[in-house]
């Protein structure tokens, strides 16, 4: 093992970086959504304009058993169980209800990854109605200790909807009730309905989830861009304050070997947190070019008697580069950029937080 004053090789920062992007793949984490309607109310719809994957393309789901399907994507920490709602009747139904009061127990017994981590139950709001039997079986689900949020699919005016109030005079053992409307929907020629309510569904959604299914929602999910930066933004102190510890930044071109893990690691985890999937040979020449951004600065700190280089910088360091890493990824969600130029936008915003911060430092050689 290296020591704290010891310059990372090339090899030596593609072997680290490789065991970083691996050991964040495999910790995001699992969220398992249970997701109750009838026919046409807009299910897929809904999952499709939520999360970055197709969960629900036709074909795709898995009988698990003879009425619910499960529904998954390679690579995606998310896992769909599609039950429908209550056009069957009779014997049917009560067996349906019965599978779904199983699997929610069932997964219970295992680690809590496992778990059904939340029901949305949805409801067409052109409907005008809910009906006695799922209403009954809302609150069978909340006696199951599963969060249930009532979707109302098909909300064309989310300030007027008499389905909405009536629902929530009912004061039902739910953890809320929330309108939207999937996709845009053309009325005429001239006037398009936009979609609406999906932010606030996913950031209502993600306060109760625990956080191995938090972590995974959040990055999956694409319609609440600030979410996801909040997020993100969480763990950046975190690493800096890694990065002091491990020591001085300042070792021939990039860096002590230890920072240099600091950091790449939070980049990493960065991506993952913002439901990115950048490979290594994207991320590792940003890591790189802001790593040769800092030399020069770190350079004019090194004044005799002023230890400037060591913990402080090196935190900063380590906090601005994570700050110019989601200040490019945010940019890149909102769709202000493209691909090709989130690096540049990175490496430029790296450059001038280095320069305000210099500013500020006292008796540094300009």
């Amino acid at each position: 093992m290296a020591d704290n004053n010891t310059s990372p090789s090339n090899e030596q920062l593609v072997h680290i970086f490789n065991k970083q992007y691996e050991s964040f793949a495999q910790d995001i984490g699992q969220c398992n959504i249970l997701l109750v309607g009838k026919t046409g109310v807009g299910k897929s719809s809904l999952l499709n304009a939520v999360f970055t994957k197709k969960l629900a393309e036709t074909g795709t789901g898995k009988p698990i058993t003879q009425y619910i399907k499960q529904y998954i994507q390679p690579d995606c920490p998310i896992t769909v169980y599609d039950s429908p709602g209550l056009e069957l009747s009779g014997e049917v139904i009560q067996r349906l209800k019965k599978d779904v009061a199983a699997l929610i127990a069932d997964k219970r017994k295992l680690p809590i990854e496992n778990h059904i981590h939340f029901v949305w139950f949805c409801i067409n709001n052109q409907s005008s109605r809910l009906e006695n039997a799922e209403e009954e079986w809302i609150k069978e689900l909340a006696e199951q200790k599963v969060p249930v949020i009532i979707v109302l699919t098909q909300t064309l005016n989310a300030k007027h909807s008499e389905l909405l109030d009536f629902i929530k005079g009912l004061n039902l053992p739910i953890h809320d009730v929330i309108p939207v409307l999937a996709e845009p929907l053309k009325i005429t020629n001239d006037y398009t309905i936009q979609s609406h309510g999906l932010g606030h569904l996913v950031e209502v959604t993600a306060s109760i989830l625990p956080k191995v299914a938090s972590k995974a929602f959040i990055a999956e999910q694409k319609v609440n861009v600030d979410l996801k930066i909040s997020e993100a933004e969480k763990c950046i102190k975190f690493y800096a304050g890694g990065a002091g510890l491990a020591g001085s930044p300042l070792s021939n071109v990039f860096g002590g070997f230890l920072v240099a893990g600091v950091q790449m690691s939070m980049i990493i985890h960065l991506t993952y947190l913002c439901g990115l999937q950048f490979n290594r040979a994207f991320l590792l020449p940003i890591y790189t070019a802001c790593a040769a951004v800092s030399i020069p600065v770190l350079i004019a700190l090194s004044i005799p008697g002023l230890d400037l280089v060591e913990a402080p910088v090196g935190a900063a360091m380590t906090y601005f580069m994570g700050q110019a890493v989601l200040f490019g990824y945010k940019q890149y969600l909102n769709q202000k950029i493209g691909k090709d130029e989130i690096a540049k936008t990175i490496i430029d915003e790296y450059k001038q937080v280095w320069d305000r911060y210099k500013q500020k430092l006292p008796n540094t050689k300009k």
